[in-house]
């Protein structure tokens, strides 16, 4: 009986130690969940390009959190918490450009995404943000002289 328990015991320690090991093992984004961030990233560029708010809102779950850095900035110009913060960031940011007759046209090229868990990536977008001025011609053209 004490040998059975010692073996019990013994598998018990493996065990504990397999799951200790796996739970170690850096957390992994597989292709397809890369693609669906891709994407989400580039929804991000034109629901917010065309102030679509409930359409904005839906890239987001109800706890996401938001921080919109100016460049070289160590604080965030804007942060937001919760998806109803998010909902009301679109329309006050949009009558803002609206006021000085500015569209917007977000590129957002570069990603890098970083799992932080089976379930969580933490993913860090650059955005190159265009801004053109409403009823101004900005057409290229040549000027001979």
């Amino acid at each position: 009986m004490k040998r059975f328990a010692k073996i019990i015991a013994y598998l018990f320690v493996l065990v504990a130690l397999q799951a200790g090991v796996a739970a170690a093992a850096p957390a992994t984004i597989s292709e397809s969940d890369r693609a669906d961030i891709h994407e989400l990233v580039a929804k991000y560029s034109f629901t917010w390009d065309a102030a679509d708010e409930d359409g904005f809102a839906a890239l987001f779950t109800d706890d996401a959190e938001g921080n919109w850095f100016v460049n070289g900035a160590k604080e965030p110009a804007i942060a937001v918490k919760g998806i109803g913060e998010i909902r009301t960031l679109v329309p006050s940011r949009a009558a803002v450009f609206a006021k000085k007759g500015l569209i917007t046209k977000h590129l957002m090229p570069n990603s890098t995404i970083e799992a932080i868990s089976a379930t969580e990536a933490k993913v860090v977008t650059q955005a190159l943000i265009l801004w053109q001025i409403k009823g101004v011609d900005l057409l290229p053209k040549f000027i001979l002289h």
